[in-house]
């Protein structure tokens, strides 16, 4: 059973997955940054979750084609 698992895993495409985990990242970050509303910590971020989504979708439109 875990062998299958295993197998299912090292069939999904690197980029998928890494691009998947910079999404969740993001949306992390999203919920941190409402906790810090007016902060110089949540200002840079709003930056790094921007920089992650858009490294995370081209990472999944990569790994799809």
């Amino acid at each position: 059973m875990l062998q299958g698992a295993k197998a299912k895993v090292r069939a999904i495409p690197a980029s998928i997955a890494w691009g998947t985990g910079l999404l969740i990242l993001s949306l992390g970050l999203i919920g941190v940054s409402l906790l810090f509303h007016w902060s110089p910590l949540a200002i840079v971020l709003t930056w790094v979750m921007f920089l992650s989504t858009g490294i995370g979708g081209w990472l999944i439109g990569r790994g799809v084609k």
